[in-house]
């Protein structure tokens, strides 16, 4: 008996092992031959849903119908920034498999195959598997969940909602707030006002257009700061700022 709790427990830690807490990339075309880029749809500000199926799991029409309520939910308050999809979790399903799957369930997400490499990176040892991505940062959301519970979809929700929230805050404020740029163009001393009213400043970097960092300071605290732009190339430059969630990018042409 020893033993074979033992060996149970090695099993149930080696699944905790397996999650992830960051997105496992992927281009790959759909069913109906669309392409799909998953880090572009994140850093796009896109909530990703990903299940994972068997064609002969019923759990996994429950799931898929359960999402389907939860997506519907967020896209109502943030039209078009949610994309889920369903993918085969072998190798061996074929296309007109998982189309039929998915159109026989009138479900809404995207139609994929080959998806036991991804099962294995997030761990999936239950059917259906499911994980729910977002951000820059291509990070775990929710999940990844073995099966899917009515408090898990709750958690997705919650969670995703939260994150477009956020997002849909940074992007508001940074359509409201401007930085000042004088002269611009510049050739020698560039001066930047920043409307924070004296909050700190986590960063604010100049790059050139191949990205490049040219200038950088971090963690201060003033409404105003100069930079000596002689030794700088002509050319354009973008000036990257970011403050308590609030990023903001602006453009300054130097010319010598």
């Amino acid at each position: 008996m020893k033993k074979i709790l033992l060996s149970l427990s090695l099993a149930i830690l080696s699944v905790s092992a397996k999650s992830q807490t960051t997105a496992m990339d992927f281009t790959q075309d759909d069913c109906n031959g669309n392409s799909h880029h998953l880090f572009q749809d994140l850093e796009e500000g896109n909530v990703v849903i990903l299940e994972f199926f068997m064609t002969n799991c019923g759990s996994c029409i429950v799931a898929g119908n359960n999402l389907e309520i939860v997506k519907g939910a967020l896209l109502e308050s943030y039209p078009n920034k949610v994309k889920s999809y369903a993918i085969g979790f072998s190798n061996s399903y074929t296309s007109s498999q998982v189309l039929n799957w998915v159109n026989s369930n009138s479900f809404t997400s995207y139609p994929m195959t080959t998806g036991a490499s991804q099962v294995a990176y997030y761990g999936g040892m239950g059917m259906p598997t499911v994980v729910v991505l977002g951000g820059n940062n291509h990070e775990v959301l929710a999940g990844p969940f073995l099966g899917l519970s009515g408090s898990d979809t709750t958690e997705i929700g919650t969670k995703s909602r939260a994150y477009l929230e956020l997002k849909a805050g940074i992007q508001n404020l940074a359509k409201e707030i401007q930085i000042e740029i004088y002269p611009n163009p510049s050739n020698d001393l560039l001066t930047l006002n920043f409307p924070f009213g004296g909050k700190r400043i986590e960063s604010l970097t100049v790059t050139d257009l191949n990205g490049k960092v040219v200038y950088s300071k971090l963690n201060f605290k003033t409404e105003e700061t100069k930079i000596n732009t002689t030794s700088f190339q002509s050319g354009l430059y973008i000036i990257n700022v970011i403050s308590e969630n609030v990023k903001l990018n602006e453009s300054v042409n130097i010319i010598h």
